[in-house]
C-alpha cells in the first residue's frame, strides 16, 4: 500500500512563515519518492518514514533528506542496496541523505526519547506494505490523559518552586538567589523557568516535544497556547542586564504566561494545584495504591 508524500503533505498544517531561504522541498521529495518506488519492491522492506523536513515542507541548504526504512526480517542484499542507491542519489543530486534502518518488531520494543516521538508523532508514512505500520508506532506513541497529566505536574511544580511561588509568603528559588547576592544564578532561573514553560504548553496540547532547536519555533503550531505567546517569550528570553530589576522584569512575563497556562491545565485536565502536587509526588516517591 503506497502513500506518497504530496498526498500527505496538503494534510500537515506548519507554518513556516519568517523563515528566510530558498525552499527546496520540491528536489528533496522527487530524489524521496524515487528511493521509495526503487527500495518498496523488497518484500522485507515493510514500511518507508519520512522525517525532518520531508513533513514540514520546508528544507534549505542546511537540511538533510531524513528517511526510515522498517524491514520484517533481516535483509542484507536489500539493506546493501539501498545503501548504495542513497550513495548514488547523494552523487546525483548533492543532498545530504540519512537514511534509518530498522527490524520493525526490535524497534517497536526500543525505549524512545521524546524528541524521537514528536518526530515519529510527526511522520509521513510513504510506504507501508500491509497498512499496519503506522497503526502500530502510533499504538505506541499513544498516551491517555491520566499519562499527559502526569508528565505535566513536573514543569508546573518546578515553576512554583523557582518563579511562580504559589503564595506571596513562600519564597522562589529567584528570591533564594537574589537574597544571596548572585545575580547570574537569578537571570538563569528565569531563563530555566522559559524552557518549564515551553514543556507544559507542548504537552498542554497532548504533543510530544521536538529536538530543543525548533522548540520555539514550533510553538506557533500548537492548538492552544497563551495569547501573543511569541511576543512574551521574546519579552521573557531577553535579557537587558544581570540585575535584580531585568530579572523581576522578566518573572513578571513568566508569571503571566504561567498563569494562562495553570488555568488551561485546570480547565482542560482538571489539574489545579492541590492535583498538581499530589501527581508530582507520586511520581517521585511511587504512586500509591
Amino acid at each position: 500500500m503506497f502513500f506518497y508524500s504530496a498526498d500527505f503533505r496538503t494534510a500537515v498544517v506548519i507554518s513556516m512563515e519568517g523563515l528566510r531561504g530558498k525552499n527546496r522541498i520540491e528536489s528533496f521529495t522527487r530524489v524521496a519518492d524515487e528511493i521509495v518506488k526503487s527500495i518498496s519492491h523488497f518484500s522485507s522492506v515493510e514500511g518507508i518514514l519520512y522525517l525532518g523536513g520531508l513533513t514540514r515542507g520546508f528544507v534549505d541548504k542546511y537540511s538533510d533528506l531524513d528517511m526510515m526504512v522498517l524491514f520484517n526480517n533481516d535483509d542484507p542484499f536489500a539493506k546493501g542496496f539501498l545503501e548504495s542507491l542513497s550513495a548514488q542519489h547523494e552523487d546525483r543530486s548533492g543532498l545530504a541523505i540519512d537514511i534509518e534502518t530498522y527490524f520493525l518488531d526490535e524497534y517497536l520494543d526500543r525505549e524512545w526519547p521524546e524528541y524521537l516521538r514528536w518526530d515519529l508523532s510527526n511522520a509521513v508514512y510513504a510506504f507501508d506494505r500491509q497498512g499496519e505500520v503506522q497503526h502500530r508506532v502510533q499504538r505506541k506513541l499513544h498516551l491517555d490523559d491520566e499519562a499527559w497529566k502526569r508528565k505535566l505536574a513536573h514543569p508546573l511544580v518546578y515553576l512554583s518552586w523557582y518563579c511562580c511561588p504559589t503564595a506571596e509568603y513562600i519564597p522562589s528559588m529567584v528570591d533564594l538567589w537574589q537574597d544571596r547576592g548572585h545575580h547570574l544564578s537569578v537571570q538563569y532561573s528565569v531563563s530555566y523557568c522559559v524552557e518549564l514553560l515551553i514543556q507544559a504548553i507542548y504537552w498542554l496540547n497532548r504533543s510530544y516535544l521536538p529536538a530543543p532547536k525548533w522548540r520555539l519555533f514550533y510553538i506557533r503550531n500548537l492548538r492552544w497556547k497563551p495569547d501573543d505567546i511569541e511576543s512574551l517569550l521574546e519579552e521573557a528570553l531577553l535579557v537587558k542586564e544581570i540585575s535584580d530589576t531585568d530579572a523581576r522584569r522578566r518573572i513578571d512575563v513568566v508569571s503571566k504566561i504561567n498563569d494562562e497556562i495553570c488555568h488551561h491545565a485546570d480547565e482542560v485536565f482538571g489539574l489545579d494545584r492541590d492535583t498538581i502536587r499530589k501527581l508530582y509526588i507520586e511520581e517521585v516517591y511511587g504512586r500509591t495504591g
